[in-house]
């Protein structure tokens, strides 16, 4: 690897631990705050209230990740618009959030009497998986087209993202499938934190290792004129 680009890496790894971390605080701080001061949402407007809040903090948490992330890029794509990646990066965050909370909000967990069953660990962690790879490729179209115009090969970019995210959400995922019940609010903050740690730093690593297949553009230059480029004029008959 060239030295500029261990350069990079050195500085997108932390950029993105930090992104992760940071956002995914700011979204379930926000989350544990409107579930500690409301309890769980009943009634179809306030779960559609708790469904908005909850995108909106993903949209946050795509603003200060994607914010953190152009900031290292800029490096290397000197014309790269931080505001542009960033917004791509939040609107699919936020979309991410709104798709994620829905069925969990509004779909009926059965009678009180009945609880349902919660699924096996290793199908949870299966199902982030297959969803990391879906979301990480929305992540990378999102984000490529604000890369397009400043790095070739931006599908590369995409391929990446899909299997960093493949590998990374599951991690999200594995702190609260392998909490005890009752949830002690500081064992699961703590276990939140590493879950987004780790998967910070495995996004990160794949990610930045992708960045050396995506060269920045050659800036594009107007040919000189030059006589010899002159239409030559019809010959009058």
């Amino acid at each position: 690897m060239h030295p500029l680009e261990r350069g990079l890496l050195r500085r997108w790894i932390p950029a993105c631990v930090a992104g992760e971390l940071l956002g995914l605080g700011a979204a379930g701080a926000i989350g544990y705050g409107m579930y500690s001061a409301w309890g769980d949402p009943r009634g179809p407007i306030h779960k559609a209230l708790f469904v908005l809040v909850m995108t909106l903090a993903g949209a946050l948490e795509g603003t200060i990740t994607g914010s953190l992330q152009a900031w290292v890029l800029r490096r290397r794509y000197p014309q790269l618009s931080l505001r542009r990646y960033a917004t791509f990066t939040a609107s699919v965050a936020a979309l991410g959030w709104l798709v994620g909370m829905l069925p969990s909000t509004f779909i009926p967990d059965g009678a009180p009497d009945q609880p349902m069953a919660e699924p096996p660990v290793a199908l949870v962690l299966l199902f982030a998986a297959l969803f990391g790879v879906l979301a990480g490729a929305l992540f990378g179209a999102a984000q490529a087209v604000a890369l397009r115009a400043h790095a070739a090969h931006v599908w590369r970019w995409i391929v990446a993202n899909a299997i960093a995210w493949g590998l990374a959400l599951p991690w999200t995922y594995a702190a609260p499938a392998l909490m005890p019940s009752p949830i002690d609010p500081v064992l699961a903050s703590i276990a939140f934190a590493a879950g987004g740690a780790i998967a910070g730093l495995v996004l990160a690593t794949v990610t930045g290792v992708s960045l050396a297949w995506l060269p920045p553009r050659a800036p594009w230059r107007r040919r000189p004129w030059s006589a010899s480029s002159r239409p030559c004029p019809r010959r009058l008959l």
